[in-house]
This record gives structure tokens, sequence and C-alpha cells, in this order.
């Protein structure tokens, strides 16, 4: 049996991987065990993948137009200079580990300190670039 190291950190790709595993193998149990059929297995696969594909694109539309938002509040003159700092600092943290942690609580400061018709016209004209 392998030996579980649970002091270490595990990567995302050692995470996915790990998954993909997990899944292969039910999935083969249960073909094995004459549960479902291989095709069966494989329409559910390309089902599933075709979901999270189409909420991938969906996440990735989403966020391109949330940073739009945010180099357009930065541009903004109305937008006050520490929001504009604590926005490029949860820009600066996000590679980090801690910056999972760091960067939304500093958006979400920056967001309190604009103002509220700033963020509304940047993001109608975001909406435009869309």
């Amino acid at each position: 049996m392998a030996k579980v190291d649970n002091g270490g950190t595990v990567t995302l790709k050692e995470l996915i991987v790990s998954s993909l595993a997990q899944t292969d193998a039910r999935c083969k149990i249960l073909v094995e065990k004459g549960l479902i059929t291989q095709q069966e297995s494989m329409e559910k696969l390309s089902a599933e993948r075709a979901t999270y594909q189409a909420m991938f694109k969906s996440v990735a539309r989403y966020l391109k137009y949330k940073i739009k938002v945010c180099q357009l509040v930065l541009k903004d003159s109305r937008t006050p200079r520490l929001a504009k700092v604590l926005l490029g600092l949860a820009v600066a943290y996000i590679p980090f580990p801690f910056g999972v942690i760091i960067s939304p609580a500093l958006i979400i400061i920056a967001l309190k300190l604009i103002p509220k018709g700033v963020i509304e016209y940047c993001s109608t004209r975001a909406n435009r670039f869309s």
C-alpha cells in the first residue's frame, strides 16, 4: 500500500491527475461489473465534458468582463488613489499561494472605497467591449 504524506503541499496538477485517476478507476469498475456499458460510459463522459466546457467558457467571459471593469476603474480619475493602490496590490498577490486569501480581501476593501457611480459607469463601458 502507498504511503500518504499529509505534511506536503499538493499542486493543482497532482490534484487533477488524482481526480482523473479515481474517476477512470470507478468507470472501469462499473463497466467490469456490468452495471454500465463502455458506450454508456463514453456517452456520459462526452456529455459531462460539454457541460464543463460551457461552464468554463462562461466563467472565462465573466472574468474577462470583470478584468475590463477593473482596468477602466483604475484609469478613471474619480477613483481614489488608495483604491487604485489596493487593486494593484491585489493583482500583484494573485500568483502567490497566500494571494488566494489576500487578493479578494484587498479587492473588497478597494471596491468599498470607489464611488458606486464610477463602478456603474465602468461596468457599462465594459459591456460595450464584451
